[in-house]
């Protein structure tokens, strides 16, 4: 009887629904998860360099210091109703004169603190005056100017990345199919030992992403990955990480362009997107108009992010002393409030030429709308499918991740454009593949 007694009792505690209770120690606890944080400059910086040595010995960027730049071109060929511009990197043969020098931030860099070396004057016989033939960048009799061959160690190369290339590391070796990465980190890097040191729960690692979500792969799919073995460096040091696609040697990253409206793709807003009639913005002077609730460091709306920071909540705070003032809403709502006496309606209110991200996808795109945040996710907004265009700066990005053993916390992340190989076509499906499938002599298949 008590044999009996105790089987059943085992019986019972072993459910699926209370096992849970009596056994905790079984339950299964996903810890493939990703966590993002990124640290606040002020506490320390994390810096990612692609292909640093290009133009240099493969260890110039070994224990050295370095800023990323960009040459942007001058005169961006923008749509006249964009209302964020889009960044376009010159060619690597563009002459300065014609460029505005950047730092990762987008803030520009006096030609006096630059690292690029200034434009070369070469002779071109075809130069018979400044500007005559327009193209040649002529200054004058014989003279042509062109991009200086000269380059500095630890320079960022991200957009113009060749996932087809060798590359070596700090000792020299050479590896097929992989890239120079140069990273640095104003702390130390955690690095694991003893038992963990090959716990791929246990790290510093850099890893390749997917830019946007595909029919292939979700931005959280890791590609390819190198684990980091330096705990301190002092300016930049540099590793390698394959190119390969999910650890297949025989498909490689490629010069992929994303094309379809999918969960986390970044959008355009069309110039044909719906126009509202409000009143007029608010006004201090007459205490009258239409405002936009929540207001967040100054940012109304639809495009008030999430507050997470303990500054951004104590700004807030005083924001919220201000009037007008904004009622009590629920952190996924935005409201727009009116002066009792506004009578105006003269405000047109659109998100034509705002860039947003797609957060669901209709089932049916023909008759149903698309949701799009401005926010990162707080609140969405539905639009039609013609109202929307694919907004791609880059195709692949590199993350910074701390492994732990319960999730993997991403850090930093940076985005990198490869411009070949042409990935190869998926007949079957009609599109192609985000990556390049190699023949058996080693050549990428279109």
């Amino acid at each position: 009887m008590e044999k009996a007694e105790a089987d059943l009792t085992a019986s019972l505690k072993g459910g699926e629904y209370v096992e849970d209770v009596f056994f905790p120690e079984r339950q299964y606890a996903d810890t493939d998860i990703f966590v993002y944080e990124y640290p606040d400059s002020s506490d320390y910086t994390i810096g990612i360099i692609v292909d640093p040595c290009k133009g240099n010995s493969y260890d110039c960027c070994d224990r050295f210091y370095g800023a990323p730049e960009y040459p942007m071109l001058i005169d961006l060929d923008q749509s006249s109703y964009r209302v964020v511009d889009k960044y376009l990197f010159a060619d690597t043969t563009e002459i300065l004169a014609n460029t505005v020098i950047v730092d990762k931030e987008g803030v520009t860099v006096p030609t006096a603190y630059s690292r690029f070396a200034d434009d070369e004057i070469v002779i071109e016989d075809n130069c018979t005056a400044a500007g005559v033939p327009d193209g040649l960048s002529c200054v004058g009799f014989r003279q042509k100017q062109q991009r200086s061959t000269s380059v500095a160690r630890c320079t960022d190369n991200n957009q113009t990345v060749d996932a087809g290339s060798s590359c070596q590391n700090l000792a020299g070796e050479v590896s097929e199919h992989c890239l120079a990465v140069g990273y640095s980190q104003t702390a130390i890097s955690v690095i694991c030992g003893g038992d963990f040191a090959e716990d791929d729960h246990c790290g510093t690692f850099l890893e390749l992403h997917v830019g946007y979500a595909n029919y292939y792969a979700d931005p959280e799919d890791v590609l390819s990955e190198v684990r980091l073995l330096t705990a301190n460096v002092t300016g930049y040091t540099t590793t390698t990480i394959p190119t390969t696609w999910m650890n297949d040697t025989s498909k490689i990253l490629c010069a992929f362009e994303h094309v379809s409206l999918l969960e986390g793709t970044m959008v355009l807003i069309a110039e044909e997107a719906p126009v509202c009639c409000c009143p007029r913005a608010f006004s201090q002077k007459d205490q009258l108009g239409s405002l936009f609730c929540p207001v967040h460091n100054s940012v109304e709306g639809p495009f008030a992010a999430t507050l997470t920071s303990v500054a951004d909540l104590l700004t807030f705070e005083e924001e919220s002393q201000t009037y007008p003032f904004c009622p009590s809403l629920d952190e996924n709502e935005d409201l727009m409030v009116v002066s009792e006496y506004s009578t105006s309606w003269e405000r047109e209110y659109t998100f034509k030429g705002q860039v947003g991200k797609i957060t669901l996808v209709p089932d049916d795109p023909e008759d149903e709308q698309y949701e799009v945040t401005f926010n990162n996710g707080r609140t969405s907004y539905g639009f039609n499918q013609e109202h929307l265009q694919v907004e791609q700066d880059y195709n692949y990005e590199i993350w910074w991740v701390q492994r732990t053993l319960h999730n993997f916390r991403v850090q930093a992340r940076k985005p990198i454009t490869v411009t070949s190989p042409t990935c190869t076509f998926d007949s079957t499906n009609g599109q192609y593949y985000p990556y390049a499938i190699l023949d058996d002599d080693g050549v990428a298949i279109d």
